[in-house]
């Protein structure tokens, strides 16, 4: 836990040398789901869901971004039924801007971990192959994505790759979860 204090610190401290603009960034937006193995019970299908928060961006042409939202992923199961979970992200990216030094146009690419919390499920009456138990509380994926800034408005695109196993148990031997996501939000300067 120290050494990633120390890291933290220190990218903190090289992004804040870059000339550095700080915007808080609120959102709402879109994803759709999906595992990366399939479960043994039935074929599953993404069902829309939807996430909102927050974040804030330190840098300029090079950035650090970081924030707290809110999803609710769904996945729909064949024959079984439907399972909403509810989680508490908290993504991390380091990012480099292309555009108008006004930040007016802007083109952002970005990388890095997203930290996932699981607050609640809503498992389907019919479902009695998976439990609580099966989901994992704490997970971790791999964050890539694109983002348009347009004056004071922004669209991001970003896909998470599960890293760490989402759902383990007797209807699955353990799969990912990779999630879709598309925000849209406002930067409001600091």
């Amino acid at each position: 836990m120290r050494n990633v204090f120390v890291i933290a610190l220190i990218v903190f401290g090289f992004v804040m040398s870059l000339d550095a603009q700080i915007s808080l960034r609120p959102q709402v937006g879109i994803n759709s789901p999906s595992l990366s193995e399939d479960l043994q019970v039935g074929d599953w299908d993404a069902s829309v869901g939807y996430q909102f928060g927050a974040d804030f961006q330190i840098g300029s042409e090079v950035y650090f971004q970081a924030g707290l939202n809110f999803q609710i992923s769904g996945l729909s199961i064949e024959n079984v039924g439907d399972l909403d979970v509810s989680n508490i992200n908290m993504p991390a990216y380091i990012g480099y801007r292309i555009g108008t030094e006004d930040r007016a146009l802007a083109l952002r690419l970005f990388a890095g971990p997203n930290f996932s919390l699981h607050i609640s499920e809503d498992l389907g009456d019919a479902i009695t192959e998976i439990n609580t138990d099966n989901i994992k509380d704490f997970r971790i994926s791999g964050a890539v994505g694109a983002g348009l800034d347009f004056s004071i408005l922004f669209a991001d695109i970003i896909y998470n790759f599960g890293l760490s196993d989402f759902i383990e148990g007797a209807a699955i031997e353990s799969s990912k979860q990779n999630i879709f996501l598309i925000n849209l939000g406002i930067r409001i300067g600091i």
